[in-house]
């Protein structure tokens, strides 16, 4: 097993190796959009200590946003209002088969960390300094 790992090691020094991996790599992504998510949520959950159990299978993208109904889209790589992000239903259960969904970034922004609770305080808050209509302020 050492010796393998030493290997590894030495074949990744060499620059055009590394450069044909990390084109694989990109290529592999671009490919498939819920590669970059599962890798991202494997990070997340062993940086933060939640349990991951999820696979490609567990992941479906929708082609619009289940939450605000726009539709999901790549950009380049580039995490935009309208690229589709891995969410935790249950915040505190991780990355757990049945509890992760594809929403939009933007969707998952306003989700974060906010309860039920907090979200019908804002709900308020905004339909009694808007209305309840559905248009943006805007400003000239």
């Amino acid at each position: 097993m050492h010796d393998r790992v030493e290997y590894q090691r030495a074949r990744m020094s060499d620059p055009a190796i590394r450069a044909r991996q990390s084109e694989y790599q990109r290529q592999r992504r671009a490919n498939d959009w819920r590669k970059p998510l599962l890798d991202q949520a494997r990070a997340r959950a062993k940086r933060d200590g939640l349990d991951f159990n999820i696979t490609l299978d567990d992941i479906v993208i929708p082609t619009h946003c289940p939450v605000l109904g726009i539709e999901l889209r790549r950009d380049g790589g580039k995490n935009r209002d309208w690229s589709p992000s891995l969410d935790k239903i249950i915040p505190a259960f991780g990355y757990v088969r049945g509890n992760v969904q594809v929403i939009s970034n933007r969707a998952n922004r306003f989700k974060s960390n906010a309860t039920l609770d907090e979200v019908r305080l804002l709900l308020a808050h905004m339909e009694k300094l808007h209305g309840s209509g559905h248009s943006r302020v805007t400003t000239h």
